[in-house]
């Protein structure tokens, strides 16, 4: 089949480029851009294609890639075509950011090619990719890792930012790019860097490949075929977890998330592997955090460890909590830094998390023996609100002996995430400090109906909404 015509027929099979559309492409200059470039402009005619042409020079090779840039834009001139082009120094960046060389400049590229398309409203971007560079991708994901969803290549199409990338060379070899160019009577530049071993890309290019080729001339287009088929499977498995996620109906509250594991643990592995990462990217702070298989694969870990309660730590401030079953996604600045401070008596105390204690002076009071309740007596005052400390006891009404208030949130089954700030109602009336209350769960065993004091401040807790603020314990 014709180079042209293998190309249409993909195109058309793919639903790749319709008519009166506003295309950019990718133009480095390359064997591969370049006659990239002229398929498109020869067909722009009959296409109605409105083409612009960008081009970014990551000024690595100095003068080289200087010359790279007017060499595209002549070509463009002589075909009429729109020419953006902008020079970005990638290499400071790159000293400024720390950033992987290759990843920056990919970054910078992409950034460019969505500042044109918004420029020019275009509908789709276009690369020039081919079926070398689908077997070298595949090869090389295969051997540092394997995505969380089971991709390998690279997408003949994708959503982005501003439209659609699409990539019509991807049926098409390089070999039988380079023997278009030439019918073509082009001369593409030489990017000096492609010789260069440093480069992984370029090992699997010189080393891989042609070994591959040797074995089997048709090795390139089964790569493409597996890839095909990976990706269908994908899409369907993305739909299915899309579908579950919304069923799982995760609690979310302000910027973290509650996963109930006993509802996730039903699903079958490749629909969990698919929605933590839609759980992960629908934190709005982490938009733009790259999730690998190694992030998944740790908290797929955490779910299935027997232990009732772990943490790991995603990122730098980002974490994942275990607490009996449930899972809590949330970022470090969710977690309630120490507090302590006195409660206004009468009046209402706001705590960190949102939590309000509400208290009034009494003269007569009726036990309820709501735990959300407490009275004590103003022999006590001044009271103060705190969070857990290591060590903490109490004398619990109806028990014997103290009992550490580490245990008592085990046994109400209070998650790890909420124990270390539970408030803990203390008195500084005292020689020495002692706890009275903890909301919700116990109270102290001095404080009964048979106390003769006859003035007493009653307490009143009242949980926010945060997290499923305090409302997880029960009576004791």
């Amino acid at each position: 089949m014709m180079f042209e015509n293998k190309v249409w027929h993909f195109i058309k099979k793919n639903k790749l480029l319709y008519e009166n559309e506003t295309i950019v492409i990718g133009v480095s200059g390359s064997v591969d851009s370049l006659t990239l470039l002229y398929f498109l402009a020869q067909n722009a005619g009959k296409m109605k294609w409105q083409l612009i042409v960008a081009h970014v020079d990551h000024m690595f090779r100095k003068e080289e890639s200087q010359k790279d840039l007017e060499f595209v834009a002549e070509h463009c001139k002589k075909l009429d075509v729109t020419f953006e082009g902008i020079q970005i120094n990638v290499p400071e960046i790159i000293r400024q950011s720390n950033k992987n060389g290759q990843q920056a400049a990919r970054d910078c590229r992409y950034t460019f090619f969505q500042d044109v398309m918004s420029k020019y409203q275009a509908q789709k971007l276009v690369l020039a990719h081919h079926l070398d560079d689908q077997a070298e991708t595949m090869i090389m994901n295969l051997t540092r890792e394997v995505s969380s969803s089971g991709k390998l290549g690279i997408p003949v199409q994708r959503r982005i930012e501003s439209g659609t990338l699409v990539r019509p060379f991807l049926c098409v070899s390089k070999a039988e790019i380079e023997a278009q160019c030439n019918k073509l009577g082009l001369f593409p530049r030489i990017d000096s860097s492609n010789e260069k071993l440093t480069y992984t890309r370029n090992r699997f290019r010189k080393h891989v490949i042609p070994f591959l080729k040797n074995e089997n001339p048709k090795a390139l287009n089964h790569f493409s075929a597996i890839n095909t088929l990976l990706s269908e499977d994908d899409a369907f498995l993305q739909e299915l977890a899309k579908q579950e996620f919304e069923k799982l109906k995760l609690e979310k509250k302000q910027d973290a998330y509650l996963l109930d594991l006993k509802a996730f643990r039903m699903l079958k592995k490749p629909l969990q592997r698919r929605i933590l990462p839609l759980i992960l990217n629908s934190l709005t702070s982490l938009k733009h955090f790259s999730f690998s298989s190694v992030h998944i694969g740790l908290i797929l870990a955490l779910v299935e460890d027997s232990h009732p309660s772990r943490t790991i730590q995603v990122d730098e401030n980002f974490y994942v909590m275990k607490s009996f079953e449930q899972l809590l996604f949330c970022f470090e600045s969710k977690i309630y830094p120490n507090y302590e401070e006195f409660l206004i008596v009468p009046g209402k105390t706001l705590l960190p998390n949102g939590d309000v204690i509400l208290t009034e002076l009494l003269e007569s009071f009726e036990d309820s023996g709501d735990l959300s309740e407490c009275l004590i007596p103003v022999a006590y005052l001044p009271l103060k609100v705190r969070n857990k400390k290591n060590g903490d006891k109490i004398v619990i009404q109806n028990l014997s002996g103290r009992k550490k208030l580490k245990k008592v949130l085990l046994e109400q089954k209070i998650p790890v995430y909420l124990r270390n700030h539970w408030p803990v109602i203390v008195t500084n009336g005292l020689s020495e400090e002692e706890i009275l209350w903890v909301p919700n769960l116990v109270r102290a065993k001095m404080l009964n109906n048979e106390y003769q004091e006859k003035t007493f401040v009653k307490l009143t807790f009242l949980t926010s909404t945060y997290l499923g603020g305090a409302n997880n314990g029960n009576s004791q």
